[in-house]
């Protein structure tokens, strides 16, 4: 609920939340790692069938942490070009996590988001290499979604 809480806080104070990042981002980056969402109880001595258990708190979990990451990059923009490269590397297996549709369509929706991230940075910063540095980016991100 803390890690909700945050989202908020974004909201209500816009770019200010930027100096935060630091504190809420690797908590919700090691929640993206979570992959304990399958329990199967696999008793060999015992003649009954397997026995599979959904974790659905790691579920909800996930659909929190793609969510927020989603109002981070859509709230902060360049303020959150730090994060983009390690949200990246977070989102990219939840593009075809297969437990849960809400995951895969939050993951997508993040995708643009944090491509406008960089180039709101590059913009602010006037990089001259602009147009390589996002063709680049989107050479990363397209085939993974398109794989997805």
């Amino acid at each position: 609920y803390m890690l909700a809480a945050w989202t908020r806080v974004c909201r209500l104070v816009g770019k200010e939340f930027v100096p935060y990042l630091d504190t809420v981002m690797p908590p919700l980056l090691q929640t993206l790692k979570l992959d304990d969402v399958l329990n199967v109880d696999d008793d060999s001595d015992n003649e009954e069938p397997e026995q599979v258990t959904v974790n659905a708190g790691v579920l909800d979990d996930k659909v929190t942490a793609v969510s927020m990451l989603f109002v981070y990059a859509t709230e902060l923009q360049s303020g959150f070009c730090a994060w983009v490269e390690k949200s990246l590397e977070q989102l990219f297996p939840c593009l075809s996590f297969v437990y849960l549709c809400e995951i895969r369509t939050t993951a997508a929706m993040c995708m643009p988001a944090l491509v406008r991230c960089v180039e709101a940075q590059l913009k602010e910063s006037g990089s001259p290499n602009r147009v390589s540095v996002l063709q680049n980016l989107l050479q990363t991100i397209l085939p993974r979604m398109i794989s997805a």
